[in-house]
């Protein structure tokens, strides 16, 4: 196994890794890489590969190269740095940590959305700055959440258990997901609707969509354009997905009441960003998914992915259903 972005060891020296792949006889190797030839050269031999960044370039060079390599499995969810196409034409079995944070990201959504309604930062930031009650004008709507619509831009497992938490707070609940089963929206009280409708109706609009060339730029400045003046836009998702230059706009202009944002299209979000100046903004640092919990459970997740592979049976969470196996691979 080779893991070829190595950034820390978790401070134990991937000690629950190995406590699952040493008696089966699985090696870990570790390197710092950042281009493709680094990447070839460190994981050419590899029987899977692991990855934990969100920017790792798993390219089709890269794979092409991977003459032994049966998996590729990611520290996370999302997958949009691994060119899965190329993996699965090279019979690659590409897998994730599907369900490890979706607490934690959970629990830090509806944060930000009651702290967004209640302006919580920018009450914090007034009153620390010396001064107590800010001007009608900056303060905005501090609306009633009994009165809200919630709208879920997604309707994955992270939305669903963001629909949960916000039931009790309130009034009803959209979604759009043209993948979802409409008996899924229905066990759950939520109503699917179509993206334009759910961005007019919305009051607090969350995203929960991967990054996908679908996905890019799926909120931009027509989308914002159709959001309600006092609704919210909040994104645990990527950053990509929102067009950030419009949205900028849509906040200056207060064309929207606010946002709340814990991904963004650069990481670290650059010092000159105009969202680090904006008071209708609550920003996080992509720190949604994490708790002490969680990192246990994505390596542990991890662990067992791979020694699910590499002992010939799939792994619980494949990306890529349809890939033809280098080695064939059985059902447990």
């Amino acid at each position: 196994v080779a893991l070829v972005d190595a950034r820390h060891d978790w401070g134990d020296d991937f000690r629950l890794e190995r406590e699952v792949w040493q008696p089966l006889g699985i090696r870990l190797s570790t390197a710092f890489c950042q281009t493709e030839s680094e990447i070839i050269a460190a994981a050419q031999d590899a029987d899977a590969v692991v990855i934990a960044g969100l920017y790792t370039p798993i390219t089709a060079t890269v794979i092409a190269a991977l003459d032994r390599c049966r998996l590729i499995v990611r520290y996370g969810i999302g997958v949009d740095n691994i060119d899965t196409e190329a993996a699965t034409r090279h019979g690659i079995v590409v897998a994730n940590a599907a369900e490890y944070c979706v607490p934690e990201v959970a629990d830090h959504t509806a944060s930000l959305m009651l702290a967004m309604v209640r302006r919580v930062a920018l009450l914090d930031r007034v009153i620390r700055t010396g001064g107590w009650q800010p001007p009608p004008e900056t303060l905005g709507p501090m609306r009633r959440l009994s009165t809200l619509t919630l709208g879920l831009i997604g309707l994955g497992r992270i939305a669903r258990a963001v629909a949960r938490r916000m039931r009790p707070f309130v009034a009803r609940m959209l979604a759009y997901d043209p993948y979802v089963d409409r008996a899924v929206a229905d066990q759950e009280s939520i109503l699917l609707v179509g993206l334009a409708d759910l961005l007019a109706e919305g009051d607090l609009i969350s995203i929960h969509v991967p990054l996908l060339p679908t996905t890019r730029h799926l909120i931009g400045a027509q989308e914002l354009a159709r959001m309600k003046p006092t609704a919210f836009l909040i994104n645990t998702s990527r950053g990509p997905v929102v067009d950030e230059e419009a949205l900028v706009q849509a906040l200056q202009t207060h064309r929207i009441a606010g946002a709340a944002l814990d991904v963004f299209a650069v990481e670290p979000l650059p010092a000159h960003s105009p969202l680090r100046s904006l008071d209708n903004v609550v920003l996080t640092p992509h720190l949604a998914a994490y708790s002490p919990e969680a990192v246990i459970d994505l390596r542990q997740s991890v662990a067992r992915t791979v020694a699910d592979v590499l002992q010939g049976f799939w792994p619980a969470y494949v990306v890529n259903p349809e890939v033809k196996p280098r080695f064939p691979l059985q059902r447990r």
